[in-house]
C-alpha cells in the first residue's frame, strides 16, 4: 500500500525527465511526493480499520445486555 504511490511517483517522473530531459530532478521530486503519499493513505486506511473494529465491539456488546 506505501509503495503503490511511490513506485507511480518514480514512473511518473522518469517519464516526464524523459519528455523534458530534465532527468533526474522530476524523478527525484516525484518519488518524495509518493513517499510522503503513502504513509498518509496507509494512516487513514488503518483509522478507518480501527473505527470500525471499535463500533463492531461496542454492538456486541450492546447485544449482550
Amino acid at each position: 500500500m506505501v509503495a503503490f504511490p511511490v513506485l507511480g511517483g518514480v514512473a511518473l517522473g522518469y517519464w516526464l525527465d524523459l519528455k523534458f530531459g530534465t532527468l533526474p530532478w522530476i524523478t527525484l521530486v516525484m518519488t518524495l511526493i509518493g513517499a510522503s503519499v503513502g504513509p498518509f493513505i496507509l494512516f487513514q486506511w488503518v483509522k478507518k480499520v480501527v473505527k470500525n473494529r471499535r463500533e463492531r465491539m461496542e454492538e456486541r456488546e450492546e447485544e449482550k445486555f
